[in-house]
Order: C-alpha cells, then structure tokens, then sequence
C-alpha cells in the first residue's frame, strides 16, 4: 500500500466528530515535486484560501517525492497522494509536448517558443502533472462526487455538490468564455470547456 496512511485516505468516511450527514466535498489538485515559483505560489494561495474559507477537504495528486512543498502540504491538513512512478500514459503526453513546442524548441528548453500560450506547453513535467487528473478514478476515492481545480485558482466562498445541483451523469466543466462562443457552425455555437475546475462522478 506504500507510504500512504490508510484512515486518512479511506476518503469515504465521515468524520466521527461531525454533526452534520453530507460529506465534505473534496477539493483535487495535482503539482509536481519541481514547480515553477509562480505554480509554487499559486498552490498555497489556493490552499490557504480553501482551508480560510470553505469546508472543502484538499488532496493533492503530488508528482515526485516527498519534500519541503508536500511538508508544507501536510503540516496544513491536505491529503497526499504521491505519484513517484511515470504514469503508463507519459510517452502520448511527452509526444504531445514535443509536437506542441517543436522539438527544436524543446530540446533547447525553449519552451515559450512554441505556437501555444498554455502554461501546459512550459515543461513534458508540467503537462503530465496536469494531466494526473485523469487518474482520480483509479486513485481510490469512494465519495460519489469530487471536485477538480487547477491549483491558479482563489477560493472566496464556499463550495458544496448543492452549488452543482442537480450533480452530472459524468461531469460538470465551465466554458472559457460565458458570453460568447468559441466558434459558430452550421448546428449552432460551440462553446470550448475548460478542464481546470470540473466536477467528477467518479463512479461513471
């Protein structure tokens, strides 16, 4: 089972002392081992916001092995879960990065070359710790619902599943822009979803 407490990550159990019959909502994040200062800063502003203002109950999918960014994690409450193995899916992302920067770019480190502006495209490390998120089925949750931020996010009220009701089949994601769509066609508008703050039915 490895190095992970096992009552502290049996995420499906209510807590003894609690009063109250829902289930705090859990709040997912991913950040590597190594983040950039701007991520690094992102990250704690987030959880400190969410442990200030809401009942949400943070996880973080941490890439890499433990050190001072999973203490500072730890010594505030959040749960970790450490992915110190390369996910079976790192070549598709590594061959993603690599035809989104160009590999010129890339090998030179010279990532803000490339044709895309997304903080994705700065490392192969960023866009796969990004992309962990495709793991929150396998991880061990048993709460019905989750919810998924990217760590570049302010918590300044609370969130519950009542702010996503009635909860999705399979999940809920915003659009990138509310008032206008991201392209017209022939069968209507199209709206681009943003994966940064999803809601998940992690059973579907």
């Amino acid at each position: 089972g490895g190095p992970i407490p096992l009552q502290s990550m049996m995420t499906g159990l209510l807590d003894p002392l609690s009063t109250s019959t829902e289930r705090p909502l859990k709040w997912v994040f991913t950040i590597n081992a190594n983040p950039t200062e701007a991520f690094e800063r992102a990250c704690k502003l987030a959880v400190t916001s969410a442990l200030a203002v809401t009942t949400l109950v943070p996880v973080c999918i941490f890439k890499g092995e433990q050190n001072y960014l999973s203490d500072w994690l730890a010594q505030r409450g959040v749960r970790i879960i450490f992915y110190s193995s390369e996910p079976s899916w790192s070549p598709s992302i590594h061959r993603a990065f690599l035809t989104g920067v160009g590999a010129d770019d890339a090998a030179a480190g010279n990532a803000s070359a490339g044709r895309h502006t997304s903080t994705n495209f700065r490392s192969a490390e960023t866009m796969a710790t990004t992309f962990l998120r495709i793991d929150i089925p396998a991880l061990g949750f048993v709460d019905e619902y989750v919810l998924y931020a990217d760590v570049d996010v302010l918590f300044t009220n609370d969130v519950s599943l009542a702010h996503f009701w009635p909860p999705p089949a399979m999940l809920a994601v915003g659009t990138e822009a509310a008032d206008r769509p991201t392209r017209r066609t022939s069968r209507g508008p199209i709206f681009y979803s943003n994966a940064g703050v999803m809601l998940l039915n992690v059973e579907a």
